[in-house]
């Protein structure tokens, strides 16, 4: 815990004159073995026992578990596990886990016969509900669908979206039930829901789309769109990375409309590396259709995919200079000082009962500066606030206090936009 909290590594020490305990005990202790008394000789042998357990929990354990709490493959988790955060996940995932295995024997046995459109209609029913219901209800996340624009969904398009969690295709699957996706390689053959998407007759991108392009029509005609991540893998910090032309091509070529969904917040609650859920607030916002005959976006399918990437990018960055308010970042902000002790957990908290009277100027800082620097009395709390909601802006937060800089400068989740100066007496 001290090497958490102030960066400074201690438990070798610690261990080193355990260790030494250790021998002297059984040197001295292990005498007793030779003895011929069989008293003397269970007590050397019981104490010998106990003193290496002792050693293996010294040497091992404490680390072994405090470090399943706060790291992850040698690195910091930028949120600690705590039973909160695990129960929720635990929760979440275990009723997915439980619909799938009781939707897919249900969808195995219906499709047995001839396949009826009927059968189809009910199994997109079912996932276009399900994905309802979950997403709305994911435990200690707030979830807002903004369709200002009156989308109906009730014409065929390519409907594309940024790609940031395992939650975005249930974030979209709610959207309407005519839906069908271009699945990667790691969907399609999901031991879990592999066979569910597989009947719901999504189409695998990696066996090529130009081959399913008559069940592509097909679903066309009946009705259903098409949805498309142009990026084609998730993002690791949610920003919005480069687009690849498939969508578009598919667009042109099937004369469809574009349809713009943009996501945010699904990959600061449910983040690429991680499998472990985080309190948040996921916004799904609809944009206005775009016909094959608009131009605004260019004509061809190249030009078009340049455009809705820099479209997306802004699109983006208003978004989250309107929804990432001072609340959005306090959970994160909060764990920050989890597992540091019980004086780092209620300077934290005393910071933020205080927040009223510090948290207008901080949102109000003008996004024009380009650098700021302010003085920071507790342990970064406001400081790592503020870098996280102004990312464009380089921080430098004057600390007087070596104990509290050395914990704000050891969180794991300080952004490469704020710095820490520790300011010398005198």
């Amino acid at each position: 815990m001290h090497e958490y909290t102030y960066g400074r590594r201690t438990l070798k020490v610690r261990r080193r004159s355990v260790l030494v305990s250790a021998v002297i005990m059984f040197i001295g202790i292990g005498s007793l073995i030779l003895a011929r008394h069989p008293a003397m000789r269970s007590l050397g042998e019981i104490t010998i026992l106990g003193m290496f357990v002792v050693v293996v929990m010294a040497h091992f354990l404490p680390e072994w578990l405090f470090g399943l709490l706060t790291m992850k493959r040698g690195r910091l988790r930028e949120m600690p596990v705590t039973l909160l955060r695990f129960g929720r996940t635990v929760c979440a995932f275990s009723f997915l886990i439980l619909s799938v295995m009781v939707v897919t024997p249900i969808a195995f046995m219906l499709f047995l016969g001839r396949r009826r459109e009927w059968k189809e209609r009910w199994l997109h029913g079912v996932i276009y509900r399900f994905s309802n219901f979950v997403i709305r209800r994911v435990p200690g996340v707030s979830f807002t669908l903004d369709n200002g624009v009156g989308e109906t969904f009730d014409r065929p398009a390519v409907m594309i979206s940024n790609h940031q969690s395992h939650l975005d295709l249930m974030c979209l699957l709610m959207l309407t039930p005519k839906i069908v996706v271009i699945t990667n390689e790691w969907a399609w053959r999901n031991p879990v829901y592999g066979a569910l998407i597989r009947r719901a007759e999504y189409v695998p991108a990696a066996e090529g789309i130009e081959n399913y392009m008559p069940q592509l029509r097909s679903l066309v005609e009946r009705g259903y769109s098409i949805l498309v991540f142009p990026e084609g893998t998730r993002s690791e910090d949610s920003r919005i990375q480069r687009f690849h032309k498939g969508a578009f091509h598919l667009a042109e070529t099937m004369g469809l409309d574009l349809l713009p969904v943009c996501l945010h917040g699904v990959g600061h609650v449910l983040p690429k590396r991680e499998l472990m859920l985080r309190p948040g607030r996921i916004t799904v916002t609809v944009g206005r259709r775009v016909s094959p005959d608009d131009t605004s976006f260019g004509a061809a399918s190249r030009e078009r995919t340049r455009a809705f990437n820099r479209f997306y990018r802004e699109w983006y960055a208003e978004l989250s200079c309107k929804l990432e308010d001072a609340a959005y970042w306090m959970p994160l902000v909060r764990h920050q000082y989890r597992y540091k002790g019980v004086e780092a957990q209620r300077l934290c908290r005393r910071t933020f009962r205080e927040m009223d009277r510090w948290r207008e100027v901080v949102e109000s800082i003008s996004k024009e500066n380009e650098y700021y620097v302010m003085s920071e009395t507790g342990q970064g709390e406001r400081a790592l606030l503020t870098a996280l909601l102004h990312p464009e802006i380089r921080i430098k937060a004057v600390m007087n206090n070596p104990e509290l800089y050395d914990v704000a400068r050891n969180n794991p989740a300080v952004p490469s936009n704020l710095t820490f100066e520790l300011m010398e007496n005198g």
